[in-house]
């Protein structure tokens, strides 16, 4: 089996070839976070950052492949430290977008944020991961992933207000008594 040199916390290590950088740091056995055993890009925690040919990336370790002579600067279990957020501040460098390993439209998402289209936010940022990396790269502090999941958290509130009011049959359900509830839980019907 083939196999190329990655380089983790200054060692350095032979590792097969096909693997992702996840399954990477498990082989060497160093500990990968991920929640609810996603390894598909879902959940965003196993963002990283390493250096390949002289140019500094980021990406999620499970769908980034290993390749000869990678250096992992920020291994997967090191979260992104910055938090804070102010959309106003944003000057359009670009680096939020160019380390998106959803290569979603970070710039327009930060636009919508500080303009209060908060509809268009939540469309444009749908497929988010929260993986932090453009909070990571983002030179005046801006965390535009967490202003993307305030948009859409307000958005799918009153989306969700709206559908519970204009729907007869959950209305009955919310007002009814406990016992009705779960006995229609119980008795629904299965898909599949």
């Amino acid at each position: 089996m083939p196999t190329v040199s990655i380089t983790v916390n200054g060692q350095t290590y032979a590792v097969p070839s096909e693997q992702t950088v996840m399954q990477a740091m498990e082989t060497i056995g160093l500990h990968t976070p991920h929640s609810h055993s996603c390894r598909s890009g879902v959940c965003g925690a196993c963002s990283f950052r390493y250096r390949l040919n002289g140019k500094t990336r980021g990406g999620l370790a499970c769908q980034t492949p290993v390749a000869d002579g990678m250096e992992i600067l920020k291994p997967p279990s090191a979260k992104a430290s910055v938090s804070s957020t102010d959309p106003i501040a944003c000057h359009s460098c670009g680096q939020c977008e160019r380390i998106c390993p959803q290569q979603l439209p970070v710039q327009w998402i930060v636009a919508a944020a500080r303009d209060g289209a908060l509809r268009r936010c939540a469309e444009l940022s749908f497929l988010c991961v929260m993986c932090g990396l453009c909070a990571e790269r983002c030179p005046v502090g801006i965390n535009p992933a967490l202003e993307a999941m305030r948009a859409r958290r307000t958005v799918g509130k009153s989306h969700h207000t709206s559908l519970l009011a204009d729907n007869a049959e959950l209305q009955t359900l919310v007002s009814a008594p406990l016992a009705a509830v779960k006995a229609a839980y119980e008795n629904r019907d299965f898909e599949g």
